[in-house]
């Protein structure tokens, strides 16, 4: 958590997808907490290994969080909807397992999600022999590979990431995690260290789309819920006297101190 605070801290992010996380139930939200943050997680329960996190940033406005996974555990998604000023965006994050025998359910999620034009979907699909440049696939035309260039095109989604996210020394390095987007909006991707001992990238990218953020106000003391009993006794202990020689700033500074002193604790 400590590598992921420091990337979040220098590059401010909106929204973070962290997959293959490993977390079980046993693990609770508050030890995985980013501050400023909402997260949603999906956690494997009898396979090792996959799940994810998504954190969204607390001053976005969600309108819709929903998470689904396979029963083989081998394929997991979450999608939120991202109010924006000019239309909602659904933010789809997927996990596919190398070993996943959820294919024709991922893909059909995908179909069902992504045909309004209005979505971003991020993850890692664990699909190496995609040219997503030339629109060539290096397997078979029944492969997953091929059906899933086969489903972004006709769903019309570009995929915009065009240099390998996972370094491998024993086999070629490959692009295993993809930026789908049903136009040019997705730009400045740029890759950093992997996290801890992992080895895929961290891949920082701009969406670019006018979101709408809520308008957080001020938190307001409750005065009508004041204890003025403890109020009185408190400012009776203090001594109000002000020196004649301060300034009127100085005076001023003195009185709301002691002001704040004896009222702040009894007003929730």
């Amino acid at each position: 958590m400590a590598e992921l605070k420091s990337v979040v801290d220098k590059e401010n992010p909106d929204v973070i997808a962290v997959l293959e996380t490993w977390l079980t139930s046993e693990v609770l939200d508050s030890e995985i907490q980013l501050t400023g943050f909402i997260t949603s997680r999906a956690d494997r329960l009898n396979r090792r290994r996959g799940g994810f996190i998504v954190y969204t940033k607390s001053t976005l406005t969600i309108r819709l969080a929903e998470t689904v996974a396979h029963v083989s555990e081998t394929c997991e998604l979450v999608r939120c909807k991202l109010k924006c000023r000019r239309q909602d965006i659904e933010v789809v994050v997927v996990y596919r397992s190398p070993e996943s025998v959820a294919d024709d359910f991922l893909l059909s999620k995908l179909k069902s999600w992504c045909k309004n034009g209005k979505n971003l979907v991020v993850g890692d699909f664990n699909a190496p022999y995609i040219n997503c440049v030339n629109l060539e696939v290096g397997s078979s035309i029944s492969s997953f590979n091929s059906k899933l260039l086969e489903t972004s095109i006709g769903l019309a989604l570009l995929q915009h990431i065009r240099d390998p996210t996972r370094y491998d020394l024993r086999n070629s390095s490959s692009i295993l995690d993809l930026v789908f987007r049903h136009g040019d909006d997705v730009g400045q991707t740029a890759f950093v260290p992997p996290l801890g001992r992992r080895d895929h990238a961290v891949i920082l990218f701009k969406f670019m789309v006018e979101i709408a953020c809520q308008t957080i106000a001020p938190a307001r003391p409750n005065i009508w819920k004041a204890d003025m009993q403890a109020i009185n006794s408190a400012a009776s202990a203090e001594n109000w006297e002000i020196d004649s020689k301060a300034s009127v700033q100085e005076a001023w500074t003195l009185f709301r101190q002691l002001y704040n002193r004896v009222t702040q604790p009894y007003i929730p």
